[in-house]
C-alpha cells in the first residue's frame, strides 16, 4: 500500500486537505504516503512546513519533475527497514543518512 499524490500548487486549504487525505488512506490500509511538491510554486515552503508538522519527512529531490524541480515528502506508517536498504556509493549513503535523520525527527516510533 503506497499512495502517491502530486501537488502542482498548494492552496489555502492544503492543511485540511492533507489531514482528510491521510484519514482516507489510513482507512484503506495504506502504509506509505508520498506527496510530490512543485518547488517552483508559491506556498511550497508553507506546504513543507505543514507536511513536517503532520509527520512527513524528506523522501528525495525530483529534478525537472514538474518541468521545474520537485521534492518528495513521505510518511511511512511503520518503521522502515533501514538495514535492508542496499546502496551504491558514498553519495547514496549521505542521502540515506539525511533522510533517516529527518524520519527520526518526524516519527513517534523510537528507532531501535
Amino acid at each position: 500500500g503506497v499512495a502517491r499524490v502530486a501537488v502542482h500548487e498548494p492552496g489555502e486549504d492544503f492543511a485540511p486537505r492533507v489531514e482528510q487525505l491521510e484519514k482516507e488512506l489510513r482507512d484503506k490500509s495504506i502504509l506509505v504516503i508520498q506527496i510530490w511538491l512543485n518547488l517552483a510554486c508559491r506556498g511550497v515552503g508553507e506546504a513543507v512546513k505543514t507536511l513536517r508538522e503532520c509527520g512527513f519527512f524528506l523522501g528525495g529531490v525530483l529534478p525537472r519533475w514538474f518541468d521545474s524541480d520537485g521534492m518528495l515528502m513521505q510518511k511511512i506508517l511503520k518503521r522502515p527497514d533501514w538495514e535492508g536498504i542496499r546502496l551504491h556509493g558514498d553519495r547514496a549513503a549521505q542521502i540515506l543518512k539525511l533522510v533517516r535523520v529527518d524520519w527520526e525527527r518526524s516519527t513517534k516510533y523510537p528507532d531501535v
